[in-house]
């Protein structure tokens, strides 16, 4: 059977039926000696109206049209009644082609349906699925505008390379405009790349748009590459303005190498403008290596302009580099910006990849953290041994935060044990630098800095420059530093290289108690102190208080050098 319908004035659609409704197909193979081409194409049917099972299916015919393009379903729309679609060791040979958008592996285009349940288990698509516009998966191309709708993919795998010009993804391409959808992806793999010039993802390129969505991916991996121009990532490329939405994503694992523009991340590339969102990420891996321009980070690029938003990553690893050719990259996290009541949390993960960033903001927990209200951040028994590298504002775990209100950090446990080096100034092991926060309490137990860190000027063992801020307190405790800490220039300390509040209107307290610094101090043609240096400018509403602490690192300035501090407003049992 031969099917090609494009000129057909009377019908341009093609596939071995025109509508499948309330159907059963089993044990059928559609051969390569057929082929199907028109405008909607589905090499079993160009349309469902009713509940459809398919079983033990196999499709060889190659399949080309111009949008609403399956493998074996070319659309499914305005169906209100309860509908179930269920496709069971299927699997697809053939490639499938479109010259717009719509495309997908199995099913090309799913909207406007009501009470709908979506399964693919126990199947495979090894056809290439390609178009010139966006919208294009391994499995389904376009999922939108569904009310109480179930999507479920389970224990099957997408070997067939995913390329187009749009939002594409190695099961799903488009998720929008969906209300109470419940999308659930366990035992699954994608082996194809993913390339395109728009948002892709490893699962799904974009979700935009939902209102009360559930996302659950588990005991899953991604193996092929991922390439995009913007908004990348190892699972989900981008979401943006949705509401009441639950993701949770466990045992995973990502191999394949993730580039784009910016925006790149292992498991988001960009998440946006989204309002009441609840992220878990538990027992997950990643591999491949991260590149992009600019807000990379090891597992999300960029989160921006959220409202009432939780993210938690437990017992995860990054193994992949963090590569930015220009700023703002993080072995967890590349920027995070502009959000409203967060809460963040990380706790007995590591990065052992390296991260490096050609100018400002490169960490190797998160690049920067910015213009955020009221935000809340734990980090326990978190590890960095990557090294990180970029030009200014470069830290162990924190690039710089800068004009946060109201933002409480609070770290335990956790150590840096990678090098830290800028090129520039506002290095630190733990934070490059914090500056215009008002309402900042962070709180520091149980640290460790094993790392050298260096720059140019204002260099911290654990943090570069506290400086402009508005009510902020910064409590360190417990915590040592070990490593080495040099600058060419400017100055340095044991544990904060430089602290001033430059007008009335500014004002810090830091406290260090219990606490160590064993590394070397120096500044070849600077200032160095044992544990903190206070600008002599402007001290006035600066507070430090160092208690039963000691310097056991050498300090040593081509200008002065102190073993503790040159202001201090306390100190008790305090030794160099």
């Amino acid at each position: 059977l031969k099917m090609n319908n494009t000129n057909n004035e009377g019908y341009k659609h093609a596939g071995l039926f025109c509508s499948l409704k309330n159907a059963a197909v089993e044990n059928l193979v559609i051969d390569s000696s057929c082929s199907f081409n028109g405008d909607y194409i589905g090499a079993l049917s160009v349309r469902v109206e009713g509940s459809l099972t398919v079983k033990h299916t196999t499709n060889n015919a190659v399949v080309n049209g111009i949008l609403r393009v399956g493998g074996f379903i070319g659309y499914v729309q305005f169906l209100k009644q309860p509908t179930v679609i269920s496709f069971e060791g299927c699997i697809n040979h053939a490639n499938v082609t479109g010259s717009r958008t719509d495309i997908g592996g199995f099913l090309g285009y799913v909207i406007e349906n009501t009470n709908m349940t979506v399964t693919i288990s126990n199947s495979i698509n090894n056809g290439n699925v390609t178009g010139i516009g966006g919208s294009l998966g391994g499995f389904v191309g376009y999922i939108g505008n569904n009310t109480n709708m179930s999507m479920t993919i389970s224990s099957s795998t997408n070997n067939g390379f995913i390329a187009g010009g749009g939002a594409f993804g190695g099961f799903v391409g488009i998720v929008s405009n969906n209300t109470n959808m419940t999308m659930v992806i366990s035992n699954s793999i994608t082996n194809g790349n993913v390339i395109g010039g728009g948002s892709a993802g490893g699962f799904v390129g974009s979700i935009y748009h939902s209102t009360n969505m559930i996302m659950v991916i588990f005991n899953s991996s991604h193996n092929g590459m991922i390439t995009g121009k913007n908004c990348v990532g190892g699972f989900v490329g981008l979401i943006w303005m949705s509401t009441n939405m639950a993701m949770t994503i466990s045992n995973i694992i990502n191999n394949g190498n993730v580039a784009g523009g910016d925006h790149v991340g292992w498991l988001f590339g960009y998440i946006e403008s989204s309002t009441n969102m609840n992220v878990i990420v538990s027992d997950t891996t990643n591999n491949g290596t991260i590149t992009g321009n600019g807000y990379v980070g090891g597992f999300v690029g960029f989160i921006v302009g959220n409202s009432q938003m939780s993210i938690t990553i437990a017992n995860s690893t990054n193994n992949g580099d963090v590569i930015s050719s220009v700023s703002n990259a993080g072995g967890f996290v590349g920027t995070i910006s502009n959000n409203r009541n967060m809460n963040i949390t990380i706790s007995n993960s590591t990065n052992t990849c390296t991260v490096t960033g050609m100018s400002w903001y490169v960490a190797g927990v998160i690049g920067l953290i910015c213009n955020n209200i009221q935000m809340t951040m734990t980090i326990s028994n978190l590890i960095n041994n990557g090294t990180v590298a970029g030009e200014t504002r470069i830290g162990g775990f924190v690039g710089e935060f800068w004009n946060n209100t109201s933002i409480g950090m609070n770290i335990s446990n956790s150590s840096n044990d990678g090098s830290v080096t800028g090129s520039g100034q506002f290095v630190g092991g733990f934070i490059g630098a914090s500056s215009d926060n008002t309402k900042m309490n962070m709180t520091v137990s149980n640290f460790i800095s094993n790392g050298n860190v260096a720059g140019s000027g204002c260099v911290g063992g654990f943090v570069g420059s506290v400086y402009s801020n508005t009510k902020a307190s910064l409590t360190i405790s417990m915590s040592t530093n070990n490593g080495n800490i040099s600058v060419s220039g400017g100055v340095v300390g044991g544990l904060v290289g430089y602290i001033y509040s430059p007008s009335d209107s500014h004002s810090v307290t830091l406290d260090i108690t219990n606490s160590a610094n064993k590394g070397s101090v120096s500044a070849k043609q600077g200032i160095a102190c044992g544990f903190i240096y206070v600008s002599l400018k402007y001290y006035t509403n600066v507070n430090t208080t160092v208690k039963n602490s000691i310097n056991k690192g050498s300090v040593n300035a081509g200008t002065n050098a102190y073993g503790i501090t040159n202001i201090i407003t306390e100190a008790r049992n305090v030794v160099s």
